[in-house]
């Protein structure tokens, strides 16, 4: 069963936990936050669920990114071997950074988090699919997530699956007509 969600703090436990707690056999994804905009469902779930934080695969911070400093924080940052900054892509300007934060690194150092990555192309691919199917234009940043749902479909048969519809989507349609050549 696919539940796609727009996570609240009072809805999230109710998504997962309607036999009284979270199923064994949950998957937790997410787009990759970047900022707290997402922490707070996220995290409660931390040791209860598989989580999967998805990252653009142009601006893999956590994949490819070593310990640096950026911003006066140390995290996974994408940099050359003289600790400069390499420049990230990603078509959604909310993931287009090379770093990571502090709560991500730790996550994914510890094995608590995931970080799969995926194209621009299967984003696109994902934005249409939900927009078409469902009548939902969700913003560039969640449809990460729901390119790595849609890329590993096959492998969670029969399992839930709760997605965050964080951000707003009409900000990326004029992008998107772009892209579209619409």
């Amino acid at each position: 069963m696919l539940l796609l969600l727009d996570i609240g703090n009072t809805h999230t436990h109710l998504g997962l936990a309607d036999d009284g707690g979270v199923r064994k056999q949950a998957h937790l994804k997410t787009a990759l936050w970047r900022s707290g905009e997402a922490g707070g469902p996220v995290l409660r779930f931390v040791g209860k669920a598989r989580i999967v934080g998805v990252e653009p695969a142009g601006g893999a911070a956590v994949a490819r990114g070593v310990p640096g400093v950026v911003h006066g924080m140390k995290s996974y940052l994408m940099q050359d071997e003289y600790g400069q900054v390499l420049e990230a892509h990603s078509i959604s300007a909310g993931l287009d950074y090379p770093g990571i934060g502090p709560e991500h690194s730790y996550l994914s150092s510890i094995g608590r988090v995931e970080y799969p990555n995926v194209t621009d192309a299967e984003v696109i691919e994902a934005f249409q699919v939900l927009s078409r199917r469902e009548g939902i234009i969700p913003a560039l940043e969640p449809a990460h997530g729901l390119a790595w749902i849609l890329r590993e479909a096959k492998n969670m048969q029969g399992r839930t699956v709760l997605l965050n519809l964080s951000g707003r989507g009409d900000k990326d349609v004029g992008q998107m007509m772009d892209v579209l050549g619409k």
